[in-house]
């Protein structure tokens, strides 16, 4: 019993500093750009959830690859969410780039990150995932599909990846979008007690204009999702292909 608590305290205490590295890069990306003080705002916001985010990460390596999707935490059922109406799958095809998202496990370490999809004669929606490793130089991809799960034209997607050792469907909902400028996409799973949530913004250009991230920004206070966890993603000195 006793080594058991040793042990728990050890893993609390690396869960806790891996939570103060995952903070201090959220705030180290908005302390470089000009709203520094949203960047503050946001520093200051994101003590109070120091707890429940280090039992994210406890979780996720103790108990289902499924809660590895997202690494915010939350007391209760997931919160009520609307996507959009009248999706067009078709309009929403093609190269996204990824400019901000929720602490990603499978993103950690990458750069360049861009989403491609495709229309397949079925109506299932391919996808294509790529980054850069940014110790390697690599490039990684990660193919799999989405499926529409709302039997009207709301925008309720799954997306699987049948590559991965386990092939588990995650929640895909995108929130809004104008199809030619910026998308937003939230997704909650729900466990016991808890929830873990994650959002993307994409945008159709690697370094999109203050503009489109003032409409996706919009989007999210407006849909009562946090910015305060957003980490913007790093796009500097990518590939063609990247």
């Amino acid at each position: 019993m006793e080594m058991d608590l040793a042990k728990l305290r050890f893993l609390y205490g690396k869960m806790r500093a891996l939570d103060s590295y995952y903070r201090y890069i959220a705030y180290s990306s908005y302390a470089s750009s000009s709203h520094s003080y949203i960047a503050y705002y946001q520093w200051k916001r994101s003590h109070s959830f120091t707890v429940l985010r280090a039992i994210a990460v406890f979780l996720c390596g103790f108990l289902s690859l499924r809660l590895c999707r997202a690494q915010i935490i939350m007391p209760g059922s997931c919160p009520d969410m609307k996507a959009m109406d009248n999706f067009d799958a078709t309009r929403y095809t093609g190269r996204w780039y990824e400019a901000e998202k929720y602490f990603f496990l499978f993103e950690f370490g990458g750069k360049c990150v861009t989403a491609d999809y495709t229309l397949r004669e079925n109506g299932v929606v391919g996808v294509l995932n790529r980054q850069i490793n940014i110790l390697s130089g690599t490039q990684t991809e990660i193919k799999g599909q989405a499926t529409q799960v709302s039997k009207s034209d709301e925008a309720k997607l799954a997306v699987s990846f049948p590559s991965l050792p386990v092939n588990v469907e995650a929640p895909y909902w995108v929130i809004e979008t104008d199809y030619k400028s910026y998308a937003v996409v939230w997704s909650c799973y729900e466990f016991g007690l808890f929830h873990t949530l994650n959002a993307w913004i994409l945008t159709r250009e690697r370094n999109p204009p203050v503009e489109v991230m003032e409409k996706a920004y919009a989007v999210l206070d407006k849909n009562h999702i946090s910015r305060a966890y957003l980490i913007r993603t790093n796009q500097r000195d990518c590939t063609e292909d990247s």
